[in-house]
């Protein structure tokens, strides 16, 4: 934004009365520059018709805002998905029903797993070669297979926030454009007008605030942050980094140009967002791939006793001998 800003703003909730505001300013402005009087009954035929012309230019203006107006993803369409992620993270962090916390930090360490603690003693009595492998590939990993799945939940969450983030960052930089082209045209009539457009972005992704947010926990092979992404799926160190705020200035040498720069700005704010929904998909493609790839350290392989039939369930390979 400018660094003279005015204390007047438009929001993004008064976006639509804003940009008509900004087509009228622009009209007024052009009409000024062109030396069209304000008052129609003191123009000419052909003053008359150069405005015609002035407003026709700027019919367009509508145009370039109406998709962060009419169809852009909104902050709160988020929200469902963020509870229905982390209600299946609470399913796997606690037993307890009085569990009522709204908010779940990545904490594996408080893993509750009272079911799974009791299961070798009513298996006391199992024996055979399915009993010996269920305990070795089913019990024994299951608290790091379980916090694993917690963790890759979570890590989910934060992707969705950061995708909620770059929306509710979109907004701010449409808002901030329409006021700096607002500022610029006001400004333009007197002695120190402007002849540029300055405006900033500030959409991020916001990927370094989870660099150290790790897969899977306990020692296992996914038992690093993120950057286990930059060795094992090939995205690089500058994967994570958050890009600084992007500082435009376009010339605007009258209303037509500042129109101009507006357009310009909001293809450099697409360009934005791409970048930034690019690097949360890599992130996430990425993560999925390293999931994928240590299938086993998330979910068990299918049980001996699968294979079992009512002629042989009985036998040492399946429920063996009970006692």
């Amino acid at each position: 934004m400018a660094a003279d800003a005015p204390t007047w703003m438009w929001t993004y909730e008064t976006l639509p009365l804003g940009v008509e505001a900004l087509r009228v300013l622009a009209v007024e402005t052009a009409c000024m520059q062109a030396a069209i009087p304000r008052d129609e009954a003191g123009q000419s035929s052909q003053q008359r018709a150069d405005k015609a012309m002035i407003e026709s230019m700027f019919t367009g203006i509508h145009d370039m805002f109406w998709p962060f107006m009419s169809s852009m993803p909104a902050p709160g369409d988020f929200e469902r998905l963020i509870t229905d992620l982390k209600e299946a993270a609470r399913a796997l962090h606690s037993a307890q029903p009085a569990d009522t916390r709204t908010d779940l930090e990545l904490d594996p360490g408080k893993l509750v797993f009272d079911g799974a603690k009791t299961v070798s003693d009513h298996l006391s009595t199992w024996s055979g070669a399915a009993a010996r492998e269920f305990k070795a590939k089913y019990l024994d990993p299951l608290p790091t297979q379980t916090a694993g799945i917690y963790n890759a939940i979570m890590l989910t969450v934060e992707l969705v926030r950061l995708e909620r983030g770059v929306w509710e960052g979109v907004r701010t930089d449409i808002t901030q454009i329409l006021n700096d082209a607002i500022d610029t045209l006001r400004n333009m009539p007197g002695w120190c007008g402007k002849d540029s457009l300055n405006t900033v972005l500030t959409t991020v992704a916001g990927l370094a605030t989870i660099a150290a947010v790790p897969l899977s926990p306990l020692g296992t092979s996914l038992a690093v942050g993120l950057a286990v992404l930059d060795g094992t799926a090939s995205v690089g160190a500058t994967l994570l980094p958050d890009d600084p705020k992007k500082f435009l200035r376009f010339p605007a040498p009258n209303a037509y140009g500042v129109i101009i720069a507006v357009e310009r700005a909001i293809a450099e704010l697409y360009a934005r967002i791409n970048e930034q929904e690019h690097k949360i998909a890599r992130f996430f493609d990425s993560a999925a791939a390293v999931i994928s790839r240590e299938h086993d350290s998330y979910i068990p392989p299918l049980p001996m006793l699968a294979g079992a039939t009512q002629r042989n369930v009985t036998g040492q390979d399946y429920m063996g001998f009970s006692s």
